[in-house]
């Protein structure tokens, strides 16, 4: 009889103690399902991405770091992203033949496109305009990186290393947080090349034994100044 109890009272122990873990575990669930979400943290940024084949990859290093090889296209986009999210590329191609087809190679130098991405309105700063895109043809030393090749053609606005600007785009800020932003889209349509690429004119940074000083007019100026000084003291001595 007294056995008979034990086992009765062990058995309901048992199961009271499950039904307990039971909504334990039930009100847990709850309570994370109802735990809001972290909130995604957005930087409005200029990302530097190159160019090779034909297909944008996002550059792993910092600007001053990256060096771009003869035939690349070196590429920056502003843009807002989320620390989770991918960055998005420049929407023009990084076709160099269309870019540099028509920029002679020079010995001793690289020829590297030039893909600028100003965004979209919806990455703008409050009050301003993103400037159409624009591209370019460099030639520069074999060593140059990427925010040299992006000097010769525009201005930058730098914070040590961190590219904050390039020709007053944008004024102020660099590597904001934007708060309230949302996901940017995942798909943007392909823009074609500009026609300004095949006007751009490539800067030879690597001449370092041209000289831009009239040498010829110097040269002649000599000479008819010792043939008149000549003249003036055979007038001298004829007199004398």
């Amino acid at each position: 009889m007294t056995t008979t109890r034990t086992t009765r009272t062990t058995r309901t122990t048992r199961r009271m103690s499950f039904a307990l873990l039971l909504t334990l575990l039930t009100a847990l669930l709850a309570m994370g399902a109802a735990a809001p979400a972290q909130a995604e943290t957005y930087y409005r940024y200029w990302a530097e991405w190159v160019g090779t084949n034909g297909t944008w990859n996002f550059a792993t290093v910092s600007p001053d770091a990256s060096i771009p090889a003869d035939g690349d296209v070196s590429g920056w986009r502003f843009e807002i992203a989320g620390e989770s999210g991918a960055a998005r590329t420049p929407r023009i191609a990084p076709d160099f033949a269309a870019i540099c087809g028509s920029t002679a190679p020079v010995a001793g130098s690289k020829r590297v496109a030039l893909v600028i991405d100003y965004g979209v309105p919806a990455d703008a700063p409050e009050g301003s305009t993103p400037p159409e895109p624009e591209v370019g043809c460099t030639v520069t030393p074999p060593n140059a990186n990427a925010l040299q090749v992006l000097a010769t053609l525009g201005s930058e606005r730098l914070d040590k290393t961190l590219l904050c600007g390039i020709d007053g785009y944008p004024a102020t800020g660099c590597g904001d947080v934007v708060p309230g932003a949302t996901p940017p889209p995942t798909f943007e349509p392909t823009l074609p090349v500009p026609v300004a690429a095949a006007s751009t004119t490539p800067t030879d940074t690597t001449s370092t034994t041209g000289s831009s000083f009239p040498v010829v007019p110097l040269v002649i100026a000599l000479i008819v100044l010792v043939l008149a000084l000549l003249a003036f003291r055979i007038s001298r001595k004829s007199r004398g």
